[in-house]
């Protein structure tokens, strides 16, 4: 005989389990839904690079949330410090919760050392899809690749990430290849203030941020920052304004009540990550291809500067 056991109750749905649930949707509920989207922005762009950067856009989103998913559900997991390992993740991990398989290959550009590609000989957004003869081009895996981008992204790895098809000798149809090329990511300099003018929150809470992450000593995104929080290893949180998680933020907000951490806020998630490095430089000192950050943890200002102390003294 089953016996049932206590059904244990949450005061605060934070406290609840993120539950792996059903494994799979149905394929042809998922075609369907696609195929809408796909629709949807049809009529709403001039051209096929409209077309697929909105896909992207969209698969970026749920390329941001599979990582957070994934990242809360293995509470042993590891922060990749390397970009072929957080490749190596998205190659097996990511495809095989998305597309229920490992992808058919991880490679290393051979032209480019900062290239790499993800392969799919049929590829499960291109799989039913019929293209026009006008639209010869387009290729829906600029969805995929949005989700690949949301995942390097999350994960502290900015890259410029394409689709792409390839045709492949013997198969009717080609094949489809993410393309990675990887950013390097530079803090624009802090200006330095007017000699006699005091520093004020506004000037020196992007200096903090920008010190910390030159010396290594900055954690970035909602999991890294209450992972840092958590070890006691935070003397400042900063949030973006903007930031659309409020469950997190709530949750981050919480631990750094219960551990005396400081909360300020920034302007906006591409303010946020400007300062945290999220971005590159052109020749004129501008930033350029700034990605989002919702929340970083100081855990060393990296050295003692007039910025530092006017956070410190700084009322929130």
């Amino acid at each position: 005989m089953i016996g049932v056991g206590k059904i244990k109750q949450y005061s605060n749905i934070l406290e609840k389990p993120l539950s792996k649930g059903k494994q799979e949707v149905s394929l042809s509920a998922f075609a369907f839904l696609f195929s809408e989207l796909v629709q949807y922005n049809q009529t709403r762009v001039d051209n096929i690079a409209e077309l697929e950067r909105r896909l992207e856009d969209a698969g970026y989103a749920v390329g941001a949330r599979v990582l957070e998913l994934l990242c809360h559900r293995d509470k042993g997991n590891r922060r990749e410090t390397r970009l072929l390992g957080i490749l190596s993740f998205v190659h097996s991990t990511v495809w095989k919760v998305l597309f229920g398989k490992v992808a058919d290959s991880l490679e290393k550009g051979t032209e480019h050392e900062d290239e790499y590609m993800i392969s799919e000989k049929d590829l499960l957004v291109n799989k039913f899809i019929s293209i026009p003869r006008d639209m010869g081009t387009f290729n829906c895996g600029a969805f995929v690749a949005g989700i690949v981008r949301g995942v390097l992204d999350g994960a502290g790895f900015p890259a410029v990430v394409t689709a792409h098809f390839v045709p492949m000798e013997g198969l009717q149809r080609p094949r489809t290849t993410i393309l990675i090329k990887e950013e390097v990511a530079v803090a624009q300099p802090e200006a330095p203030a007017t000699l006699g003018e005091p520093m004020d929150i506004n000037t020196a809470l992007p200096l903090v941020v920008r010190k910390s992450q030159a010396h290594g000593g900055l954690a970035r995104g909602l999991h890294e920052a209450a992972k840092a929080i958590e070890k006691h290893n935070a003397h400042l949180c900063v949030l973006a304004n903007d930031c659309d998680q409020p469950d997190y933020v709530k949750l981050v907000k919480a631990l750094c009540a219960d551990h005396n951490v400081k909360v300020l806020r920034a302007p906006s998630a591409k303010a946020l990550g400007e300062w945290a490095g999220l971005c590159k430089i052109d020749s004129e000192g501008k930033a350029r291809k700034v990605v989002g950050c919702s929340c970083v943890v100081v855990k060393d200002y990296g050295e003692q500067h007039e910025g530092v102390e006017v956070v410190q003294q700084h009322k929130d």
